[in-house]
C-alpha cells in the first residue's frame, strides 16, 4: 500500500476472544501477539512501550481498561522513534471500553506506544499489539478463535486485511469445535475511524459468505468472540476456521 493509513476504533463495537500470551511488565518492549499490563495513577500519567516493525505492516494496538470503572480519559498514541504521531485515539471520545489504533508502518524500525491520562485519570489497563494478515485471492487461511472465559474482558485477536477494487466474496467455514464466532467486516471512514459494515453470526453457523463491494481503500475482517461490552462466561471454548477471499460470482 502506498499511503499511510491511520485509524482509530472505539472498542464498543464488537469484541474478541480468549487471552493472549502471558502479560509482560509495565514499560517493556512488545512483540506482535503479546500483551502488557500497566496502570495510570496520581504519580504516573504516561506509560510507554516500544516495538519493532517492518515497512508495510498493519500494526494494531488495543488499549483495554481492566478496572470495572474503566480508564475514562486515557488516550493511546503510536509514534515513530523521532516522536512523529502516526496514530492518535484523541480523534474519538475515550470511554471505559478502551480503544484501538492501527497504522500502516512506513519504514523498518522502532515505534513507541504511549498511554496517557489527563489530570486525575487513574486505572489499570492492558495493551495488546497485533499484526493484521493480508488475505490474498483464492489463498485460504486457517486459524483458531476462542470464546471469552469467565472474568476476562473481550478483545480482538484475528485481523485480516482486504485490498480489492473489484467485488469479492469473503467465505468463512468452521472446521472444528462447537463455538461459533462472529465474522465482522470493517471499513475505514473519515480517514481515521473504523466502522462495522457487515457481519456473519449465529450459534448454528457452520459455513457462510458475504460479498463486498470493491474499494480503493482497504477493509478489515475480524473473526471475533462476540459481545465485547461484557465479561466472558464459563471456560473458554476454541474452534478452528478457514477464511477465503474469492472474486464475486
Amino acid at each position: 500500500m502506498k499511503h499511510l493509513f491511520v485509524f482509530v476504533v472505539a472498542l464498543a463495537l464488537l469484541a474478541m476472544l480468549a487471552p493472549l500470551t502471558p502479560a509482560l511488565a509495565q514499560g517493556d518492549k512488545l512483540s506482535y501477539g503479546e500483551t502488557v499490563k500497566g496502570g495510570l495513577s496520581g504519580s504516573v500519567s504516561k506509560v510507554s512501550y516500544t516495538f519493532e516493525a517492518q515497512r508495510g505492516d498493519i500494526a494494531i494496538v488495543q488499549l483495554i481498561p481492566t478496572d470495572r470503572n474503566g480508564l475514562i480519559g486515557g488516550t493511546l498514541t503510536v509514534t515513530d522513534s523521532g516522536g512523529s504521531v502516526l496514530a492518535d485515539s484523541n480523534r474519538i471520545i475515550s470511554g471505559r471500553l478502551g480503544e484501538i489504533v492501527a497504522v500502516e508502518v512506513p519504514s523498518n524500525g522502532q515505534y513507541v506506544i504511549n498511554v496517557e491520562g489527563r489530570a486525575g485519570v487513574t486505572g489499570d489497563f492492558e495493551v495488546i499489539l497485533l499484526r493484521a494478515e493480508f488475505l490474498e485471492l483464492n489463498t485460504p487461511v486457517e486459524s483458531e478463535v476462542s470464546s471469552t472465559p469467565e472474568g476476562e474482558r473481550g478483545r480482538y485477536t484475528n485481523f485480516y486485511v482486504i485490498e480489492s477494487r473489484n467485488d469479492v466474496d469473503v467465505r468463512y467455514e468452521r472446521l472444528s469445535g462447537n463455538f461459533a464466532p462472529v465474522v465482522i467486516i470493517f471499513e475505514v471512514i473519515s480517514g481515521s475511524n473504523l466502522a462495522e459494515r457487515a457481519f456473519l453470526a449465529g450459534s448454528l453457523m457452520k459455513k457462510s459468505s458475504i460479498t463486498m463491494e470493491g474499494s480503493r481503500d482497504f477493509r478489515l475482517v475480524s473473526v471475533s468472540a462476540g459481545d465485547f461490552a461484557s465479561s466472558g462466561r464459563g471456560s473458554a471454548q476454541t474452534s478452528s476456521f478457514r477464511l477465503t477471499l474469492a472474486n464475486a460470482n
